[in-house]
Parts: C-alpha cells; structure tokens; sequence
C-alpha cells in the first residue's frame, strides 16, 4: 500500500468509528421511544380507562340505590296516605265517630241488632268536657240507656230496665194490654205499629194510675192513664233525637 493510501484510510478510519458510534447513540433513544410509545399503547393507556369506568360504574349502583329508595319512601307514604283515608272514613274529620256507629257500640253490649229494637234518643253531648252519645233504645223486654265515648266508643255508663214493671197490685185495674191500647189511640199512633217502652202500674198520691212511654219511630209519647178508669191523666209528646225526618 502506498503512503497516500495508507494516509487516506487512517483519516477514514476514526470518521467511520465516530458514525458508527453516533450511530448507536441517536438510535438508542429511538428505540426507547418506541418502546415507550408501545408501553404508553399498552399499559399507560390502559389504566386511566380502567381508572375512568370504576367511578362511572360506583356512580351507576349509587343511582340505582337511590331510585330504590325513593321507591320504597312514595310506596311507604302511599300506605301512611291510604291508612290516613281509611281512618278518616271510618272516623269524622274531628275524630268523632257516627250515630250508627255508637249505635252498634251499644248493641252489640247487649247482644241485639238495630232489627230486634226502637230507638227513641240518640244524640251527641258534652259531659264534663267528653264528648259522648247517649243513646236510648228498647226491646220487647227491656229498655236500655247507654253513654258511649264519641271518639273511643268506650262505653260510659249502661242501665237496663224491664219495659213492664208492676209496682202495684190494684184490684180492679184494667189489664195492661188495655191500658197500652188507650195510649196508642191517644197518641193516635195505630198499637202494631207503637213500641212500648215502658208501661208502670203504681200509686200516685193514693191513686193507681198506668204510666206508659210508647214511640213511633220519630217521635216518643208519655201517657199516664187512671189505673181503673183508663181516663188519660197526662199526655205529652217529643221528636226523638237524631232521628231521620
């Protein structure tokens, strides 16, 4: 080899290993990039996804939750409502219950339906403060007179009487079919269709004498009747409280 070739390699020859060497240093970096880049592809972009959906997904059952429990919420006030409407129908706005109602109260204590008797008073008062009924009604037998509580229905006071009582025995008094007769015709009220409740023979001021309560339905008449005579005494009349005219 000649002196101006072997001159040419030896400049050649470090220029060659300088590209060579900066040839692996400006691809190295670009290698990494690369593999950065199908790192930041692979698991870099993956995680802020996963990162995004849990929350939405949180967010979704915390919505569903919510719409549960709204629904049972209108579902429990639509129960208190409907409970409220049945109370307040079973009930007048003020608590007070119905004439009927107290009626059957009282019925049912002694074991009779609206069918078996005359109800001659049934009428809301005030006693000491309590509101209450007193209700008066009668059987064939017997003659009944009930307080009831107007808001609890409990029952206040309770007296029952037979219809016929015989306080006197007095000779020659008329029979006490008659003497009921004398008052229905009196009362001008036919006697099939007059309850009697309450027929008396006794002695008023020496003389024996027939006091007799009929009614009609509307309206409830007293009659005292001269015990041996049948001649009317005493007569009166008034409407019965809390009866339909």
């Amino acid at each position: 080899m000649g002196k101006n070739q072997s001159a040419s390699l030896h400049r050649t020859l470090p220029t060659l290993a300088l590209s060579a060497l900066l040839g692996v240093v400006v691809m190295t970096p670009a290698a990494g990039c690369a593999s950065g880049a199908d790192n930041s592809g692979s698991t870099g972009g993956n995680a802020p996804a996963e990162t995004q959906q849990k929350p939405a997904s949180d967010q979704q059952q915390d919505s569903a939750s919510a719409t549960d429990q709204n629904a049972q919420e209108r579902a429990a006030a639509g129960a208190d409502d409907k409970s409220m409407k049945d109370a307040g129908n079973a009930q007048g706005a003020d608590g007070i219950m119905s004439q009927d109602e107290a009626l059957d109260v009282a019925l049912a204590e002694v074991g009779l339906t609206a069918a078996d008797v005359t109800v001659t008073k049934n009428a809301l008062e005030v006693d000491d403060g309590v509101e209450t009924y007193d209700i008066e009604f009668a059987s064939q037998t017997d003659q009944f007179d009930f307080t009831v509580n107007a808001k609890t229905g409990a029952v206040l006071e309770r007296k029952v009487e037979a219809v016929s009582t015989m306080s006197g025995n007095v000779a020659d008094a008329i029979p006490e079919d008659e003497a009921k007769a004398i008052a229905a015709e009196r009362a001008g009220v036919p006697e099939g269709s007059a309850t009697f409740t309450e027929v008396k023979l006794e002695q008023d001021d020496g003389v024996a004498v027939y006091d007799i309560t009929l009614t009609d339905g509307t309206t409830k008449y007293e009659c005292t009747l001269d015990a041996k005579s049948g001649q009317v005494i005493d007569f009166s009349s008034e409407a019965i409280q809390g009866s339909a005219s």
